[in-house]
C-alpha cells in the first residue's frame, strides 16, 4: 500500500469501479451516491458531461465528510452527438449495439476529486475511441448469452467478451472499463502530496467546492 495519512473515499456504486481503485495500491472505503445525474440523449460536450455527473457524486458524498478526499466518476458512449446510457431492455440493447457498429464511437470518464480540508475541488476527463466488429444480429444474440447489457452503458462491456464485439480501441483499456488509472492516480497522488498533479489536460475547478465552468 501507498503510505498515506488522509481518509479516501470512493463516490460509486459500481463494483467494476471498485475493483478497478483497488490496483492504485490505496487504502480507501466505498460510499454510494445518491445525488441524481444528468442524463441527456444528446449532448455537444460529452467531456464537460460526465464532469458534471463525476462532481455531482463527490460532491454528494463529500457534504457527509469533512475531512476526507472523494472521487467520483462517470462514464458515458457517445457517437455523433448522441449519448448512450444503460438500455432498459435486450431489444434496446440490441439496438444500441448494431447502432454503435456503424462507426467508431468514444467512451468517456469523468473523473471528479474533492478535497474536502483543503477546499480543492478538481475535475478532469478521459477518451477512448472504440471500433466494433461487423457484428450482425446473430453475433449480438450471442453475447448476449455469455453477458448481461443492462447495467452497462452502451450495453456492453470491454472486459466482459468484449472480444465478441471490438475490433480495435485507441486510448486507455481501463478508460472504457470505467475508471482511468492513470489520470486518476496523477490527481489523487498531487493532492495528497499536498500539490495538484502535473497533468495538462487537468480541467481544475479552482478551490471553491461551488465553483462551476
Amino acid at each position: 500500500m501507498k503510505k498515506q495519512n488522509r481518509t479516501i473515499i470512493l463516490a460509486s456504486r459500481s463494483p467494476r469501479r471498485r475493483q478497478l481503485f483497488k490496483r492504485l495500491g490505496v487504502s480507501f472505503r466505498v460510499v454510494e451516491p445518491r445525488a441524481e445525474e444528468v442524463s441527456p440523449r444528446r449532448t455537444s460536450a460529452p467531456g464537460a458531461l460526465v464532469m458534471r455527473n463525476a462532481l455531482t457524486k463527490a460532491r454528494w458524498v463529500s457534504s457527509r465528510f469533512p475531512d476526507a478526499v472523494i472521487i467520483g466518476a462517470d462514464t458515458i458512449v457517445f457517437q455523433k452527438g448522441r449519448v448512450f446510457g444503460k438500455p432498459g431492455s435486450l431489444r434496446a440493447a440490441h439496438r444500441m449495439l448494431l447502432t454503435l457498429k456503424r462507426a467508431p464511437h468514444w467512451v468517456y470518464t469523468g473523473v471528479a476529486l474533492i478535497d474536502t480540508k483543503r477546499a480543492i475541488s478538481i475535475a478532469d476527463y478521459e477518451k477512448t475511441k472504440v471500433y466494433f466488429r461487423d457484428i450482425s444480429d446473430k453475433a449480438v444474440e450471442r453475447y448476449f448469452t455469455v453477458t448481461s447489457p443492462l447495467d452497462k452503458a452502451g450495453g456492453y462491456a470491454i472486459q466482459e467478451n468484449g472480444d465478441l464485439l471490438i475490433r480495435r480501441i485507441e486510448g486507455d483499456f481501463f478508460n472504457v472499463v470505467g475508471l482511468p488509472l492513470v489520470r486518476v492516480d496523477e490527481l489523487l497522488m498531487g493532492v495528497l502530496n499536498a500539490g495538484c498533479g502535473n497533468s495538462k489536460k487537468r480541467r481544475r475547478y479552482g478551490a471553491g467546492l461551488d465553483h462551476r465552468r
